[in-house]
């Protein structure tokens, strides 16, 4: 991890590269981005949908959540971005969120029910996605304008939020929670039997806070915390003294993947193949 300044501001870079030699932009084939606050992680695959690079861009948590020059400016200056139309998906952290079930969506009352649970601005943009292992609905407002930047540069390029990977094969083994974390926050879901119980994206400051989440929900529906399976991804390798410190709780936690997690980046290189499934 470094610090970096560019034209804009000091920015926090961190990189991955899974072969030792630099990574040209001919030998990428495939792109997608993930898009969090204040922050955009940039992940390149071969044709044969190799992992190549991973390169996240982050700013301070004191400037706007979502600062369009921002990103506007990695976009342009990112020589891995120069061929747009290698972008087939762009996936979105938003913690505006709902979940509904598909006998129970009508989108202009989920619409509703959504701007009554989360304050929507009128500078955001409601958008519906289908989590059919759930049978249900996802629901997501993202600002405007994070939208139109990504569909004027990545015209090839699908909308989908962070959180969709989480409902496409729950696992049926009893209770199941799903975490991803970024630098600034959570995105959880709970499977029981592979049905969905809880999904939530909440701010956290301390492992001890994602600890609380998952204990808190257990204790309010009479399950044991000491019997969850905890699948944890994070976006970057930066997340990793969260996953250590969180571990020591729940020794058994494993990748999103379900594998034992030796390296720092082995977490975040979990999500990105469970994302690549979602394209």
């Amino acid at each position: 991890m470094e610090a970096e300044k560019n034209g804009y501001e000091n920015i926090i870079v961190q990189t991955y590269s899974a072969r030792d030699e630099e990574i040209l932009p001919a030998q990428v084939d495939f792109i997608f981005c993930i898009f969090v606050q204040r922050g955009l992680l940039t992940a390149c695959f071969s044709s044969q949908k190799e992992l190549l690079t991973i390169r996240y861009s982050g700013y301070a948590t004191d400037k706007v959540v979502w600062d369009g020059v921002f990103f506007n400016n990695m976009i342009l200056n990112d020589p891995l971005l120069a061929e747009p139309e290698k972008v087939k998906a762009v996936f979105v952290l938003s913690d505006k969120n709902m979940v509904v079930p598909n006998e129970l969506y009508k989108e202009s009352h989920a619409k509703v029910w959504l701007k009554q649970i989360h304050y929507i601005e009128t500078e955001d943009t409601i958008e519906v996605f289908p989590a059919e292992a759930d049978r249900a609905m996802y629901i997501m407002a993202m600002p405007l304008l994070i939208k139109n930047l990504i569909n004027n540069n990545f015209r090839n390029a699908e909308i989908k939020p962070l959180a969709i990977y989480q409902f496409k094969k729950p696992l049926k083994v009893g209770l199941c929670l799903q975490c991803c974390v970024s630098s600034e926050q959570v995105v959880a879901t709970m499977h029981v039997d592979g049905n969905l119980l809880w999904h939530k994206i909440f701010d956290y400051s301390a492992a001890e806070d994602i600890v609380f989440e998952g204990k808190y929900l257990c204790k309010e529906n009479n399950y044991f915390a000491t019997r969850l399976t905890i699948l944890f991804n994070t976006l970057t390798g930066g997340e990793f003294n969260i996953l250590s410190d969180y571990s020591t709780y729940y020794p058994a936690v494993k990748t999103g993947e379900g594998n034992r997690i030796h390296d720092s980046w082995d977490a975040s290189l979990s999500l990105l193949q469970q994302l690549l499934s979602c394209v």
